[in-house]
């Protein structure tokens, strides 16, 4: 994998990028120092799972100083249901390097605790 350290300046000239995340699926986003995450959820309702790793894939979402509910039980739960959407969220961590066990050590955000800005 490559390092995904990069200088602040590259940082304040990085257009705002939006996604759109579909239910059951997942989305990798490497931040440079500097660059905020906002999670927002149109109807106020969907929440989303949150897994913050460093550049050695080593959990810290802990240290982002946000509440968050213990555990991405959401997608852990998922993924042990063994149907064709786990079989492809498997498949795209798989992809990414990133161990599933992980997940204990993300959180999850209620769509009520919504927008976040980080």
């Amino acid at each position: 994998m490559g390092s995904w350290h990069h200088s602040k300046q590259q940082a304040l000239e990085t257009p705002c990028r939006r996604y759109r995340i579909a239910g059951q699926h997942a989305l990798r986003l490497p931040l440079l120092p500097g660059e905020r995450l906002s999670i927002t959820s149109p109807d106020g309702e969907q929440g989303c799972d949150l897994l913050a790793l460093d550049q050695d894939n080593q959990a810290v979402t802990a240290s982002m100083g946000i509440a968050l509910q213990p555990s991405a039980a959401l997608t852990q739960r998922q993924l042990e249901q063994g149907n064709a959407a786990a079989k492809r969220l498997k498949a795209r961590f798989d992809s990414w390097q990133i161990d599933t066990e992980l997940l204990s050590q993300g959180g999850h955000i209620p769509g009520r605790q919504l927008p976040l800005e980080l």
